[in-house]
């Protein structure tokens, strides 16, 4: 089993994105669309997406889209909105926004009190908090919404990797999400191996059209 790292990863969607010139929409339009193939659709009809403002938050937010279109219930969840989003969060964002979308931000006390038995209303999460960018740290309310989301007991599916795990080392410096699944793209993560709680949780590996950096071949100009 051929496993990366964190600069690999990322030295992947430099070439696929920066150097090919693939729409970064696309490539999360694929992995949206890839998670979703391991969802049973049939028994599971209402979800809760917990979105980061980061990529990892637009993957999610592309996942809550989608389900949507599927005539599912989907209440979306923004942790930590005060921080810069991501440009790729952004684009994602004004799109659910136009679709009159149930969107909450768990930021006041009252929004956070009420994220536990609000949780309840679902029989599915969606864990895209944070995942390539954790730099070992929350920030904000985060830790909260990751102990709620493990308390709750309800079957979490995780983007790429748990929020909170380190992507390289599996390490969890303070919380991570305690995941039923993880959908991880284009090969395995070596923090996906190396973190031996995991040993239960079902991971899947998912291609979204990443390319690894080659030599380049000269072909005809038209």
């Amino acid at each position: 089993m051929e496993l990366i790292n964190r600069l690999q990863f990322q030295d992947m969607e430099d070439y696929t994105i920066n150097y090919l010139g693939v729409k970064e929409e696309m490539i999360i339009e694929n992995a949206a669309l890839k998670l979703i193939s391991h969802i049973n659709l049939e028994q599971r009809q209402s979800f809760a997406v917990i979105c980061g403002v980061t990529q990892n938050g637009s993957y999610g937010l592309a996942i809550a889209r989608n389900l949507i279109t599927l005539g599912k219930f989907v209440d979306i969840y923004i942790v930590e909105s005060s921080t810069i989003p991501s440009e790729s969060f952004k684009y994602q964002f004004e799109i659910l926004k136009k679709m009159d979308s149930n969107i909450h931000y768990l930021e006041t006390i009252e929004e956070l009190e009420n994220f536990p038995k609000d949780l309840n209303r679902v029989n599915t999460l969606i864990d895209s908090i944070v995942g390539i960018e954790w730099d070992n740290n929350f920030h904000g309310t985060t830790e909260y919404v990751i102990d709620s989301i493990n308390k709750s007991r309800i079957y979490t599916i995780s983007v790429d990797l748990p929020s909170g795990m380190d992507y390289d080392t599996g390490d969890v410096n303070i919380s991570s999400v305690e995941s039923d699944l993880v959908v991880t793209f284009e090969k395995m993560k070596k923090g996906l191996l190396e973190n031996n709680n995991l040993h239960k949780i079902e991971i899947k590996v998912e291609n979204i059209g990443l390319l690894k950096r080659g030599r380049d071949v000269r072909h005809k100009t038209y």
